[in-house]
C-alpha cells in the first residue's frame, strides 16, 4: 500500500475515513467504527510525536529519529541500547506523558546528559542547541497537560472494552452486544477528536522544532 506523502493527502484520507465512520454508525457497523476510531487515535499520537521531532516514517515504517533517540531514552530512563517499541500505543502514550509533564529543569538535565554521554559522531549539535528545552517550552506554551492526561486516563479502559467486545463476539446476546459496541464506538470517536483538539492541533501551531534542529 502506498504511504501518504503530504498534508493534502492526509486531509483527503481523513475526510474519507470520517465518511466511512459516519456510514458505520448509520448502518450500525460498530466494530468498524471502533477500528477506525482506534486508527485515528494512533495516528494523532504519531502526529504529535512527528511535530515534536521524535518520529518519522521511512520505507513505510514508523521509527524514532536517530539524532533524537538519546533524548527519548533519557526521558524514559532507559539505556541507549535498550529497544523502544514505538509501534506500541502504550509506548507512544508513555513518551507523550513524559513530555507533557516535563519541567524545564528536567529538560535542561536531559540536554546536558545527552551532550556529555553521546559519541562525538552522534547528535551532539541537538543538545548544544537545547532541543529538549525548546520542546518543553513549546509544550508548556500550547498544551494543557492536565486535559491531555485526563484523555489518556480514558484510553486504556476504552481499549480494554474494545478487546473484550472482540473476544466475546460469539458469547454474548445480540442485543447486549450491539449496545456495548455502540457505546464503545461512540466513546472511541470522542477520544479521537479530543486528542486531536486538545493535544495535536494546539501543539503544532507555530511549531518549528523540526526545521530549527534540521530533523528529517
Amino acid at each position: 500500500m502506498q504511504t501518504i506523502r503530504n498534508g493534502k493527502e492526509k486531509q483527503t484520507a481523513y475526510a474519507h475515513e470520517y465518511r466511512r465512520l459516519k456510514k458505520a454508525f448509520d448502518e450500525e457497523f460498530y466494530l468498524e467504527a471502533i477500528a477506525i476510531s482506534y486508527a485515528v487515535i494512533e495516528d494523532r499520537l504519531v502526529s504529535f510525536l512527528h511535530h515534536a521531532g521524535i518520529v518519522s516514517r521511512q520505507n513505510e515504517k514508523l521509527s524514532i529519529n536517530g539524532p533524537v533517540s538519546p533524548f527519548v531514552h533519557k526521558l524514559l530512563n532507559k539505556k541507549n541500547n535498550e529497544a523502544i517499541r514505538i509501534k506500541d500505543i502504550s509506548v507512544k502514550i508513555a513518551i507523550i506523558q513524559g513530555l507533557i509533564h516535563m519541567t524545564k529543569e528536567r529538560a535542561v538535565e536531559i540536554d546536558f546528559a545527552v551532550s556529555n554521554d553521546v559519541d562525538k559522531k552522534g547528535p551532539r549539535y541537538l543538545a548544544q542547541h537545547g532541543y529538549m528545552v525548546t520542546l518543553q517550552e513549546q509544550i508548556v506554551r500550547t498544551v494543557d497537560a492536565n486535559a491531555v492526561q485526563d484523555i489518556f486516563g480514558k484510553i486504556e479502559p476504552w481499549r480494554d472494552v474494545r478487546n473484550q467486545l472482540i473476544h466475546a463476539l460469539l458469547n454474548k446476546t445480540e442485543s447486549s452486544s450491539t449496545e456495548a459496541r455502540k457505546e464503545c464506538a461512540q466513546n472511541g470517536l470522542i477520544l479521537s477528536r479530543s486528542i486531536d483538539n486538545t493535544l495535536v492541533r494546539p501543539f503544532k501551531k507555530d511549531n518549528r522544532i523540526r526545521k530549527k534542529y534540521n530533523i528529517q
